[in-house]
């Protein structure tokens, strides 16, 4: 065992000439001085391997001397010789902070750039022999820094297993022990730069370092040189490795304080690029699955600067996408605070985002993707100053660009087409922009190519619906590119949303009423079998019912359309029986008692068919159901009239229908309605016309009519609408039946009380003489 000298420089001492070639150590320092080429002083460092001085002057002569010279021209014989030698000397003088900082820059001017070089000191065990020193003397300044210099070029141009050998030799938790011990900036990159290199793909030296507490000392380097941009740069790069596929380290940098880190290195370099990438990169993993942590670098500035890294830089778009994304992922568009919005908004968000799509540097549909998403969160609830903003940015256009480069990609076109409503609603000039620039036809395109996506086709049928409110022009544009197949494809594709059940039965309408163009047949079958599914498969939907009604309503007002042939089809759809059902289960809706009495009325004058189908089902009831649970209401009094008026035509000549009806007190629900409803012409008309023909041909049914009020009722109409024409002259003609009927029920009332009471006479005759018989005989 050979004692080692003590730290420090050792003075050239002689010694006895070893046992190799007879030269003292001062002879071996001489030759040392003198040499010109490695091999001679390696030579001279065999000769007294025990001697820290001469170890510590050969170490010095190979520095001064490879740091001139081109390390390629020297043998890799030489070079290996070298390294050998140096691992020797490393090993035994492991406490002379001299000899091991001078050995430590020797082999670094060896091995530079040279990956035959690094394996040759792997082989040899110099890494072994550096860190067996550098445990000791972490806390030197000048060690640190050559040290994980060396360590570094080993690592970056040697082996798989160096790396792995390195970190389970224990490199990683010195590396980390070094963060937490220097204060000086060069030792903290150094020291900073070896952590990146060893945790270089490589999981389990990842975990060690976290485990050592990497990223809590690098944190706190971040706070202790805060305005270092150098540091701040590599403090990042560190943190990127350590919390990318690590979710204990991202826990570790949240807890420590790396999100409010992070964005003050942001806020302090906004004119370093590689400072704000790295940072936005490093933010979005911290801010990535924790609602806490977004919230935190949400009030700690991190939309701000994160807008502020886009504005500034085109490159590092995709990391500043995502890093805002991470910032909005977690809040409701219906319940988050319109301040984060409006922050994102003053900070120039939209401007940035546009341009970014715009320009498409990095990211590909990821990047898109994510843009789209956080316009819609900017787009969703802000005012109209903020959508024609986002208009003039160009926004309209990037969402429509986005939706026809992608158009197989679901998500961008889900994500497009909730920016796209956001910024259309309520606001007319961006419903013209988004016309111009083709919103319409990759609304259809999409709706066409993804009919199996229900969400998607819920979402374009709503933006639909807001580019055709109050726009001609985009109505036609719609019905050109065929927006009505498409919607029906999507509604019969998906019957059991009911939400787009009601939105497709509304645009259809829609385009139908304001469509220009002709419809031809197909289009209108198409139209009459999705609005009655959609009734059958939602009964229970009130919504849905109204709509579709409303749609088949406007089938019979197309002028090019022979309503008979409409109404029979219809009616052999089973349109009757689908329109009581609804009028059944939905008793208390207004809208839809009026709408389907309306509707049933067009069947019914239209095609016998129809009507006699509407008597099976039992139309009688649920029309006098309607009238009177909505008495006050006057629309649902006309139509439920009009119907009555088309099921008692005295041409149908229905006696026992007009009992059914007389018995079900439709005499007086009608006459309710012509009092309540005394000045409205349409309720007047078809109640004298129903009154008169319930009183026709039948008197007990006449009576039923008289008694529930018919006369008073007619006189009033009479009275109300003495002008019009045809309100009086049906009201005359109820109460000329009704008083005819009424001048022959009295004289057939005085006939047969007159025989009734002869006929009482009789029998009382009759009586009085068979009692006398009977007195007669008892005598």
């Amino acid at each position: 065992d050979v004692k080692a000298p003590s730290p420090g420089v050792s003075s050239p001492r002689t010694s006895p000439a070893d046992a190799t070639g007879g030269a003292t150590a001062a002879e071996s320092l001489q030759a040392i001085a003198t040499a010109s080429d490695v091999a001679a002083i390696v030579a001279a460092m065999r000769r007294h391997v025990t001697s820290a001085a001469v170890q510590h002057s050969a170490f010095q002569k190979l520095g001064s001397h490879l740091f001139g010279t081109d390390v390629k021209s020297i043998p890799q014989a030489v070079i290996g010789d070298a390294l050998d030698a140096m691992v020797v000397g490393m090993r035994i003088h492991v406490d002379n902070v001299d000899v091991q900082t001078h050995a430590w820059g020797a082999v670094l001017l060896l091995i530079r750039g040279s990956a035959e070089s690094v394996t040759r000191a792997e082989s040899v065990g110099i890494v072994e022999a550096v860190l067996l020193a550098f445990r000791r003397y972490v806390g030197n300044k000048d060690m640190l820094v050559v040290g994980c210099t060396m360590l570094s070029q080993v690592l970056n141009h040697g082996s798989a297993a160096a790396k792995i050998q390195t970190g389970e030799a224990g490199a990683v938790e010195v590396a980390v022990e070094a963060i937490r011990l220097h204060s000086s900036e060069i030792a903290l990159l150094a020291a900073m730069q070896l952590v990146i290199d060893l945790t270089s793909d490589n999981v389990k030296n990842m975990a060690r370092a976290g485990i050592a507490g990497a990223v809590e000392v690098v944190v706190a380097a971040m706070r202790t040189h805060a305005k270092s941009e150098k540091l701040q740069l590599e403090a990042c790069r560190v943190l990127q490795r350590l919390i990318i596929g690590d979710p204990q380290n991202v826990a570790r940098g949240s807890q420590a304080g790396a999100v409010e880190a992070v964005i003050g290195a942001m806020c302090s370099f906004a004119r370093s690029k590689n400072v704000q990438q790295y940072a936005c990169v490093v933010l979005h993993q911290l801010t990535n699955d924790t609602a806490a942590s977004k919230a935190r670098a949400r009030d700690a500035g991190g939309i701000e600067a994160t807008v502020a890294m886009m504005v500034a830089y085109e490159e590092g778009q995709a990391g500043a996408i995502m890093s805002l994304y991470s910032l909005f992922e977690d809040l409701d568009i219906r319940e988050y605070d319109d301040e984060v919005m409006v922050r994102a908004v003053q900070a120039g968000a939209i401007e940035a985002l546009v341009k970014a799509m715009r320009n498409g540097h990095d990211g590909g549909l990821v990047m898109l993707n994510q843009a789209c998403t956080i316009l819609g969160f900017l787009t969703a609830r802000c005012d109209k100053a903020t959508k024609i903003r986002a208009g003039n940015a160009g926004v309209v256009e990037a969402m429509v660009s986005a939706m026809r480069l992608h158009e197989a990609d679901v998500e961008i076109q889900f994500r497009a087409c909730v920016a796209l409503s956001g910024l259309v609603g309520m606001c007319n000039e961006n419903v013209t922009r988004a016309g111009n620039a083709g919103a319409i036809e990759a609304v259809v395109l999409a709706m066409r190519g993804h009919v199996a996506e229900e969400r998607l086709q819920l979402a374009l049928s709503v933006m639909l619906m807001l580019l055709l409110r109050r726009n001609k022009e985009n109505v036609t544009r719609a019905v050109i590119a065929g927006a009505a197949d498409a919607l029906v494809a999507g509604m019969l594709q998906h019957p059991e949303c009911e939400a787009l059940q009601e939105h497709g039965c509304l645009r259809l309408q829609h385009l139908y009423d304001s469509s220009t163009e002709e419809w031809s047949h197909t289009e209108m079958q198409a139209l009459l079998r999705a609005a009655l599914a959609a009734m059958r498969r939602h009964v229970g939907a009130e919504a849905v019912q109204d709509a579709a009604i409303t749609c088949l309503l406007w089938l019979f007002d197309d002028k090019d359309v022979e309503n008979n042939i409409m109404a029979e089809h219809m009616g052999k759809a089973g349109s009757v029986e689908t329109l009581l059902a609804a009028q059944s289960r939905h008793r208390g809706s207004v809208d839809i008692q009026g709408e389907a009495c309306r509707l049933l009325y067009f069947l019914f004058i239209e095609s016998e068919e129809n009507l006699a189908r509407a008597l099976s089902a039992g139309i009688v009831e649920a029309v006098l159901v309607a009238m009177r649970t909505h008495m006050l209401n006057v629309q649902v009094q006309q139509e439920a009239s009009a119907v009555l008026n088309v099921v008692t035509n005295p041409e149908l000549n229905n006696v026992e229908l007009t009992i059914q009806l007389a018995d079900m007190g439709a005499a007086e629900t009608v006459v309710a309605a012509m009092h309540t409803h005394v000045t409205d012409t349409w309720v007047q008309r078809n109640g004298c016309q129903v009154l008169r023909a319930m009183s026709s041909g039948n008197a007990q049914t006449m009576t039923r009519v008289r008694r529930a009020g018919a006369i008073k009722a007619a006189e009033a109409a009479i009275k109300a609408h003495s002008r019009k024409k045809s309100v009086v002259k049906e009201a005359r003609k109820l109460l000329r039946t009704v008083r005819t009927g009424a001048r022959v029920e009295v004289y057939s009332q005085a006939v047969r009380a007159s025989t009734r009471a002869a006929r009482q006479e009789r029998q009382a005759k009759v009586d009085t003489s068979q009692k006398h018989r009977s007195i007669r005989k008892c005598v």
